[in-house]
């Protein structure tokens, strides 16, 4: 009978040591993924950006040349990598930005929070507000929200003083 006390307590601290062996490789391998994730989010949110800064904002009411439809497509695939991996609030606003961009997004505008908001059709096209200053508070919104998924700190502070540098631009 003592012997198998000491059988089963080995076999029990064997099958103890592989579940916890399992378990702690399975959190390094969770880990492991979710940082390869961040660093194509973010890679992602910057591509975009970068399409957002070299699309002209002249675009939408007069035809399109050549290179402003390279610049519109590439625009397009950043905003295609957003839709795939990106967190629910930036796909949001690049949506947004994309559409005001390319002059599909006239019955909806942003309030002073970053919320989106649908127009009734009465209301004049963005609110009557410039699509230039939409393009821009979305834009400031966009990298508050994606400094705030990364945890970096003062988001809201760099994030505004981003907004200022392009208000003067």
């Amino acid at each position: 009978m003592l012997q198998w006390i000491g059988i089963l307590g080995a076999l029990a601290g064997v099958l103890l040591g592989g579940v916890l062996a399992m378990w702690n490789e399975r959190r390094r391998w969770a880990r492991e993924d979710s940082v390869k994730w961040q660093i194509e989010r973010r890679n992602s949110y910057r591509h975009f950006l970068h399409a957002v800064d070299e699309y002209p904002l002249g675009t939408a009411t007069q035809s399109e040349t050549p290179k402003d439809e390279t610049a519109r497509a590439t625009m397009f695939e950043a905003l295609v990598d957003i839709e795939l991996i990106g967190s629910y609030r930036v796909q949001a606003l690049a949506r947004f930005i994309y559409r005001v961009l390319t002059g599909q997004g006239q019955r909806e505008t942003i309030q002073d929070d970053g919320t989106l908001v649908y127009l009734l059709p009465d209301t004049p096209p963005y609110d009557g507000r410039d699509r230039h200053e939409l393009v821009r508070t979305a834009r400031f919104f966009l990298i508050e929200k994606a400094r705030e998924e990364f945890r970096i700190e003062n988001a809201g502070v760099i994030a505004r003083a981003v907004q200022s540098l392009y208000r003067n631009r």
